[in-house]
């Protein structure tokens, strides 16, 4: 017999709702970055960092991945979370750290085959993307405790400050270092959140890597 639990699908939406809500803020920095770089400096520049990017967003998907299975196995056995979490970090670093010395031995070559423009102008670019991935690596983590732990307020309060601090930076280094400004906000940004994380689970990691 198919019974509708009303309370289940209260909390679930609820959770849902949280989720999208966080993961649209922490997504705005990468969605309006484009934007500025388009209205300040150009379709050039606006097109140098967009082929960056791309080629950094498939360093993306590997903490991403393994993060998202970590949610899964973490949410169905959430006393082995700690265990899951651990192996998860090890298997971010396998991928992550070799695919990123990749990046810095050969980007440069990979966008040549776009043109020399973009391999003089956006190579720099996609090395600060690169080194981005590590601290989107802890940030991936970090969401991942947030919501097995159902703290979806501080998820989205989180993401909202880490939002305000990255476009500041926008303004900050933009005029310091024209299209650059705009790369280093992310990183920078990036860093900031993921530094957050740490100190909010800071006693957790200690007794995570202590075993």
């Amino acid at each position: 017999e198919l019974v509708f639990d009303r309370e289940f699908t209260r909390k679930a939406s609820r959770f849902s709702m949280a989720t999208y809500t966080a993961g649209f803020i922490s997504g705005l920095p990468g969605y309006l970055a484009p934007i500025f770089i388009l209205n300040e400096f150009g379709a050039k520049d606006s097109a140098y960092f967009y082929m960056a990017t791309t080629i950094a967003n498939l360093l993306n998907i590997i903490p991403q991945a393994i993060s998202q299975s970590l949610f899964a196995e973490g949410a169905f056995r959430e006393k082995d979370f700690a265990a899951f979490a651990k192996k998860a970090v090890k298997y971010i670093g396998l991928f992550l750290l070799p695919a990123i010395l990749l990046i810095f031995l050969f980007g440069k070559y990979v966008l040549l085959i776009f043109g020399e423009e973009y391999s003089r102008n956006s190579y720099q670019m996609l090395q600060i993307l690169a080194i981005m991935s590590l601290f989107l690596a802890v940030v991936s983590i970090g969401s991942i405790v947030m919501k097995i732990k159902h703290q979806m307020k501080a998820y989205i309060g989180v993401n909202a400050v880490y939002f305000l601090f990255t476009v500041a930076l926008f303004y900050v280094l933009t005029p310091l270092y024209g299209t650059m400004g705009i790369v280093w906000g992310l990183l920078g940004g990036e860093a900031f959140l993921s530094l957050c994380f740490i100190f909010i689970y800071r006693k957790h990691l200690f007794r995570l890597f202590a075993r």
